[in-house]
């Protein structure tokens, strides 16, 4: 879950599951996007958080990234969704992520992923 700061200037990351925590080793709960370390890749991340601000829908992503802790590239798929506490004004974002393991088909990942939350 993420708080919009500043109608989507930024956004604090509120709570990261810990799933990701243990995926990313490290615990990002509490800091500001533009507090962490996401170097020349910045701006796509604040685009996939704020995307679901501009179309007020769910915002579905598909692609791959390098993991920091040892450089493999690994596929992703994602779902972000805008929340707005008065029913109105967006004010938090919900995202949902699956990585794929270096020896795992994402599309079998992501089929049960999928199933899950339907």
């Amino acid at each position: 879950m993420m708080d919009v700061i500043d109608g989507g200037k930024d956004f604090r990351y509120r709570l990261v599951g810990t799933s990701l925590v243990e995926v990313l080793r490290r615990d990002l709960s509490g800091r500001l996007v533009s507090e962490c370390d996401y170097g020349e890749h910045r701006a796509n991340v604040l685009d996939t958080f704020r995307r679901p601000l501009e179309t007020r829908g769910p915002v579905f992503r598909r692609g791959k990234v390098v993991w920091k802790s040892d450089q493999q590239w690994r596929g992703y798929e994602s779902v972000h969704c805008p929340l707005a506490t008065d029913g109105r004004s967006i004010d938090m974002t919900i995202g949902v992520q699956a990585y794929q393991h270096p020896d795992a088909d994402l599309r079998v990942a992501a089929t049960t992923w999928l199933g899950a939350i339907h």
